[in-house]
């Protein structure tokens, strides 16, 4: 029987640390975990190694060797504490589906405002890109089955994100010193096999507004899908018939086939073409039933080769539509935000208009 591989914990907690310490600081605010950190100085893996170093009462401070220079150097990091990812497993034989759900606290010195303000602005910034993120995650590991194999198998999972709230908890006092406790919910969905929302991008046009040009829109939720419309006939069991199994089973025949895109959008009034389906929906005019819309969305597909996201050409939309029906999803009512329901239908191009 195979042994089968699945996610490491120990790569959910690089990826975490990887992801803080990727801010616009310039490498002056990094951040580690609990009072280990994650060091590469045995390659991408990296390695664990415990805090023992303590500088003038404060033990967020580790001792660096350079080297080219062979200087010993001071260099500070914010603590982090994620005491348990909280994992959700995914029970499938192929597919390796996990969802992490830790609470992040981190100590935040607070003896120096100017650096307490730092730390606060880069956390700050990386919850904000942690927001709907989707990234990828390479792991690495050693084929069990062939555990003498030379070569590690890699892999390249799929990472969607999802940062909470940040709450302020109490000073704690260590080594004399005083740190904030910050924490923050995240919530991390990880998997080697399946697609997001995330990976498409949609655009509108129609020539009154902008000269006909595209603009990007955000829905909140969409959906499309080819659908056929049969007739249901069943021969009667009286017929003289070749196939007698036949006759007591109802057999479908197409009559046509129908294909839109629905969508629900909230209504910003300084989007242009977001403003003019609103006015349209209000006053509507026999132009604006006519207008032929311009629909285009593009797909990114995960390239397994580079790792990046990229355009999928042959999954890319990009034809005239009417605006079938745009109306508020439900009644209006004060306090509630205005979304609408659009619906596009294709419009087919017959020779004469060609």
């Amino acid at each position: 029987m195979a042994h089968k591989y699945h996610i490491q914990e120990v790569d959910i907690y690089k990826f975490i640390t990887d992801t803080f310490n990727d801010n616009s600081s310039d490498n002056k605010i990094s951040f580690s975990i609990g009072y280990y950190f994650m060091d590469i100085s045995e390659g991408d893996r990296g390695a664990f190694f415990k805090r023992f170093t303590q500088q003038g009462g404060r033990f967020d401070i580790k001792k660096t060797f350079s080297d080219d220079t062979y200087e010993l150097n001071d260099t500070t990091f914010v603590p982090m504490s994620i005491p348990m990812l909280n994992a959700n497993y995914l029970a499938h034989d192929v597919i390796k589906e996990v969802t992490y759900e830790p609470t992040i606290q981190f100590l935040v010195y607070s003896e120096n405002i100017n650096a307490f303000n730092a730390i606060m602005l880069t956390i700050e910034q990386v919850r904000a890109r942690l927001i709907q993120y989707q990234t990828t995650l390479d792991v690495e590991y050693i084929d069990i089955d062939n555990p003498t194999a030379s070569t590690r198998i890699t892999e390249t999972l799929k990472v969607i994100a999802m940062a909470g709230e940040i709450n302020y908890g109490d000073l704690i006092s260590i080594a004399g010193k005083r740190y904030l406790s910050v924490t923050m919910p995240l919530t991390l969905e990880v998997t080697n096999v399946g697609e997001y929302g995330n990976q498409e991008k949609w655009y509108l046009s129609v020539p009154s507004v902008g000269s006909g040009a595209f603009y990007e829109i955000q829905p909140l939720s969409w959906n499309y899908g080819v659908g056929i419309s049969t007739e249901a006939n069943q021969l009667l069991n009286d017929v003289d018939l070749t196939d007698d199994s036949a006759s007591d089973v109802i057999r479908h025949v197409p009559i046509n086939t129908a294909y839109s895109i629905a969508m629900a959008v909230q209504i910003d009034l300084s989007n242009d073409i977001l403003y003019k389906i609103f006015k349209d929906s209000r006053l509507p005019t026999k132009q604006a039933t006519k207008e032929i819309w311009t629909l285009k969305s593009e797909f990114y597909k995960l390239n397994d080769i580079s790792g990046e996201f990229e355009i999928d050409n042959d999954l890319t939309i990009n034809n005239e539509f009417y605006l079938d029906m745009k109306k508020p999803i439900e009644q209006l009512s004060k306090g509630e935000k205005i979304i609408y329901s659009l619906s596009f239908v294709p419009r087919w191009i017959v020779e004469s208009e060609a």
